[in-house]
């Protein structure tokens, strides 16, 4: 099934303490805010501030998809169905899948310069990565929503501050509140929408990077 977020979490801990740090902060884009949502309830302790970007948690994220809005969001279901079907098709042709949401994911087109953009799809060519990235989408369809779910049925929320951030959806209408599910989870929160497409820190870095400092200079 893949490496779950509570797994991941519990690594990410040992290899802070293991380097001396045994409070730290933590910012996550995409796959890795869920890992950083995780750290945050696991390990509270730990976690001094959070930022998420674009992203929510897994437990809400499947029940609010419906409609139309499935449409932008096929990705998800395909990629977690079970090996090796979506290994095999993405392995026919890799520039080409991933190749589609490096572009389309952009707003406005053409942002990723072709440097990055090959940095991307060479990586995303091998087939130890094709099967990480299934294995990743099939343990958040499977298995991280269930401990999200046991998570705000027992009331545990992420104490610390948190930055939540997303980018503008532009006239497509998302099938869930990304503010109002945080707000759910995060008891001491700030939003923020950046004009952009998926790829925050490569599209909108100054603000991003304004935006961290902000988040890090508040308690923890």
């Amino acid at each position: 099934m893949g490496r779950i977020r509570r797994s991941t979490a519990a690594l990410f801990v040992r290899l802070m303490d293991e380097l001396g740090y045994q409070r730290f902060a933590v910012v996550g884009h995409d796959r890795g805010a869920l890992v950083a949502f995780r750290l945050g309830l696991d390990f509270p302790a730990a976690i001094s501030q959070i930022a998420v970007l674009d992203v929510i948690p897994q437990g809400d994220l499947w029940p609010a998809l419906s409609g139309v809005g499935t449409v932008f969001a096929a990705h998800l279901p395909f990629l977690a169905q079970p090996p090796d079907l979506p290994e095999r098709m993405i392995a026919a042709d890799p520039d080409l899948f991933f190749g589609h949401f490096l572009d389309s994911w952009q707003s406005p087109p053409g942002q990723l310069t072709a440097d990055v953009r090959a940095a991307y799809l060479a990586a995303c060519r091998k087939p130890e990565t094709i099967a990480a990235i299934c294995a990743d989408y099939r343990a958040g369809a499977f298995i991280d929503p269930g401990h999200d779910q046991a998570d705000a049925g027992a009331g545990r929320r992420l104490r610390m501050p948190v930055l939540a951030g997303w980018q503008d959806p532009g006239e497509q209408v998302l099938p869930f509140g990304p503010a109002k599910i945080w707000a759910s989870w995060a008891t001491n929160l700030s939003t923020v929408t950046y004009q952009c497409g998926h790829f925050i820190a490569e599209q909108q870095p100054v603000a991003l990077c304004a935006d961290l400092c902000r988040l890090l200079e508040k308690d923890g």
